[in-house]
């Protein structure tokens, strides 16, 4: 993964953070389904909000074999080679 990073003073990160709570768009799990499903990077948005509970969806989405994914998380360690 590639970005690019804006570094601000103070008072220019307090304008980001104003910019973003104003956004009308919310980040719900739909919003957030339709992020995932790309696999492609998505423009740069800003959310006002985000639903509660989100980041509970997203690790449910991603460790769900239903998707065809597995994450580490799921395994004990011993099952990673870790002892």
């Amino acid at each position: 993964m590639r970005f690019t990073v804006h570094a601000v003073d103070d008072a220019g990160f307090a304008r980001w953070v104003a910019q973003a709570k104003a956004a009308p768009a919310r980040l719900d799990a739909a919003a957030y389904d339709r992020l995932a499903a790309t696999h492609a990077p998505a423009a740069p948005g800003r959310y006002g909000a985000v639903e509660p509970n989100l980041f509970d969806h997203a690790v449910a989405l991603a460790t769900s074999p239903a998707h065809g994914t597995h994450m580490a998380m799921n395994c004990a360690p011993q099952d990673q080679g870790f002892h």
